[in-house]
């Protein structure tokens, strides 16, 4: 894969795994970031192809509102990861029509098959 993908995870544990994770299939990882807008400052910069990211975030920015801005400001394809899905979270996040609404723990090959999903249609195989 040749996707660069934002990880937007404040747990470290998980967002090194996510990162290794993603670097071993040929991503290119931007992050991980554990604030909502250092995640914003760096998009502004380096422009990922997709954004993953947790619900709930350090800092004053959770996860939906990072999303919602990322979405608005940059067009950034989303993918949340959540440990604690609640009904009213589950229809905040869907609202911003992620690309996919994930429980942790994460499956691994659902991920990956995502995110290969999104890799054929924005670098499609002459």
């Amino acid at each position: 894969m040749k996707l660069s993908v934002m990880v937007v995870e404040d747990d470290a544990v998980t967002g090194m795994a996510l990162e290794r994770l993603l670097k071993s299939h040929g991503c290119t990882v931007i992050g991980p970031c554990a604030h909502g807008d250092t995640a914003l400052k760096i998009a502004d910069l380096k422009r990922p192809d997709v954004a993953l990211l947790d619900i709930r975030l350090a800092g004053w920015m959770n996860g939906i509102l990072t999303a919602l801005s990322l979405s608005e400001s940059y067009r950034i394809p989303l993918i949340f990861i959540t440990g604690q899905d609640t009904p009213e979270r589950r229809v905040e996040a869907m609202a911003l029509k992620p690309l996919a609404y994930l429980l942790k723990p994460l499956n691994e090959s659902q991920l990956l098959g995502i995110l290969e999903e999104i890799e054929a249609k924005l670098h499609p195989k002459a």
